[in-house]
């Protein structure tokens, strides 16, 4: 079944990418998820597969806290998560459960106020449309980063 409007398709392709992101994840062999196996990246949310997968549950809760703060003006504490292999599905369903709702709520607002940029912490502009096609592409991105990882260390063997 699809969601309805423009903001359903978004979660619509969103779950999509976070149901092949925990497809990936459950081939990581949990000895393995804290080993640093990029150890030429600068960027610490890649090193490893428990900092991607971090990375990507926080960033999704960062979205929402966006989303929260600039169109629903609401001044919620922004989440933060500690992500083991264990918890890895149950947390990043549950942040996906909180875009749900966030955006059952946007649903109701006036679409022109959705289309008013924010600039983000990292200085790009966002509206709403381009928040969630940014956390689809983001869950899909690091997937790849999974995929590759898990795919040099089959070959290892």
């Amino acid at each position: 079944m699809y969601r309805e409007g423009w903001i359903g398709a978004l979660l619509d392709e969103y779950e999509r990418s976070i149901n092949d992101f925990l497809v990936w994840s459950n081939r990581i062999v949990p000895s393995r998820f804290e080993e640093i196996l990029d150890t030429n990246t600068q960027d610490p949310d890649c090193r490893s597969f428990k900092s991607i997968c971090e990375h990507v549950v926080n960033a999704g809760h960062g979205y929402n806290h966006y989303l929260e703060r600039y169109y629903l003006e609401i001044n919620a504490k922004r989440i933060r998560v500690n992500v083991t292999k264990d918890n890895l599905s149950e947390e990043m369903r549950g942040m996906f459960s909180n875009t749900e709702r966030i955006c059952g709520q946007l649903s109701s607002l006036d679409e022109e106020w959705l289309m008013v940029p924010f600039q983000s912490d990292w200085g790009q502009e966002y509206d709403t449309e381009q928040i969630l096609e940014h956390a689809v592409l983001h869950v899909m991105r690091h997937r790849r980063q999974l995929q590759r990882f898990i795919e040099r260390l089959a070959k290892e063997h």
